[in-house]
């Protein structure tokens, strides 16, 4: 694979502990930091086939737990489509439903959009999926710098927003 050997290659740069996985090869590989990866898109008609490989079976929804929860602190989405592309109203498996709803979630996240974060987590949870919100810390600051910097300005009573348009749940 192409990548894993440049990954090979560079890794008295960027660590040891660098993996690349597919949703079949992470099952109970935790990690600090998972960039969970997205890529679909309309084909050369523009026409958006939801085919999600395992997702779309039965089950699929558990292959999406176990990719979004093997971080320890953070999961970076990276995605070529928005959740609104995603017409999953024929959807016959909770796969791909899920897939939607955890896309509009990092999408909360990211906006900071309590409600809508709260609403789509009660989703989820109802749907018979996992609770993204038990044991995560609210807006984690990841950094050193970042904390002290955040602690002196709320000490001095200014009300802080960080790592606006981040990701960190």
């Amino acid at each position: 694979n192409l990548l894993e050997d440049m990954i090979e290659k560079k890794k008295e740069v960027i660590g040891s502990n660098l993996s690349v996985r597919n949703l079949e090869e992470v099952q109970g590989d935790e990690r600090d930091i998972i960039i969970f990866s997205i890529g679909y898109g309309p084909n050369e008609e523009g026409k958006f086939i939801h085919n999600f490989g395992p997702l779309n079976r039965e089950g699929g929804e558990k292959r999406l737990n176990v990719a979004i929860t093997r971080a320890r602190e953070k999961v970076i989405v990276v995605t070529s489509i928005l959740p609104s592309q995603l017409n999953i109203s024929n959807a016959k498996h909770l796969g791909s439903k899920f897939l939607k709803l955890y896309l509009e979630y990092a999408w909360a996240c990211q906006e900071r959009n309590d409600n809508e974060i709260e609403r789509l987590n009660n989703e989820i949870v109802k749907l018979g999926g996992f609770n993204l919100q038990e044991s995560k810390k609210k807006y984690s600051i990841n950094l050193p710098l970042e904390k002290a910097v955040y602690d002196e300005l709320v000490k001095l009573g200014y009300e802080v927003e960080f790592q606006r348009g981040s990701i960190s749940r």
